[in-house]
């Protein structure tokens, strides 16, 4: 399964400084995604349902996150800032393997390039996929930092709210009133220039989903008064 790109695999494993990220999600190719045939074609142009909000007609919005301030409050934010990139959302994995059934039964078998049978063996292996990334992801969460930027670790979403699932209106309502996005991706830290004028900044760079995350700029700007937060587009 090397042709689709699952919702993941288009995010920095290990985030390194870049001038200019290319946008997530996967580039559009003329033809059928290598090795998975007519239902990589199905998913790559319809993601199911399950497979994240963030997959599906998203708008991926360059941002640029200019933090400065006094040098000890600035080493506290960064370190705060890191974590894994991952927001442990509850899932119904075996809901998605049966969106991921009917999605591809309801177009390919009338094409007679894929069975039926063949249709729930995908499912049952997209499903697979998906679990597995989840468990490894969750045992890094709290050891890993590989994401320099990482919204739930500066603002967790809670326990009750992450139970729900993404998807849940109370969940997006959570999302727009205290992050101001649904999630972001590529997130990077920028070396600082050689001759950086007083006071202190860092700069992040990422990609946020549909909006920019005013809101958590206004809580974050809140909870570290000594620093100031501008947010805006890479330029």
């Amino acid at each position: 399964m090397t042709g689709f790109r699952f919702p993941w695999e288009d995010e920095a494993a290990t985030p390194a400084p870049a001038p200019a990220p290319a946008p997530p999600g996967p580039k559009p190719r003329p033809g059928r995604p290598k090795g998975l045939g007519r239902a990589g074609e199905i998913l790559a142009r319809q993601p199911p349902p399950g497979a994240g909000t963030a997959t599906r007609h998203t708008e991926w919005l360059a941002c640029r996150l200019d933090v400065s301030g006094p040098a000890d409050a600035l080493r506290a934010f960064a370190a705060a800032a890191a974590g894994v990139g991952v927001t442990p959302w509850a899932r119904d994995f075996a809901a998605e393997e049966e969106d991921v059934f009917h999605l591809l039964a309801t177009r390919a078998p009338r094409a007679g390039r894929l069975s039926l049978e063949a249709c729930r063996i995908f499912a049952a292996q997209f499903r697979e996929r998906l679990q597995d990334h989840q468990d490894r992801a969750l045992t890094t969460i709290g050891h890993s930092r590989a994401c320099p930027f990482d919204l739930h670790a500066l603002l967790p979403v809670p326990t009750h709210i992450l139970a729900l699932g993404v998807q849940h209106p109370d969940a997006a309502r959570w999302l727009a009133a205290q992050w101001g996005t649904t999630e972001i991706r590529k997130a990077m830290l920028h070396p600082a220039r050689a001759r950086q004028r007083r006071p202190a900044a860092l700069r992040y760079s990422f990609f946020a989903a549909d909006t920019l995350p005013r809101a958590a700029v206004r809580r974050l700007a809140k909870a570290w008064p000594q620093l100031m937060l501008d947010l805006g587009s890479p330029g």
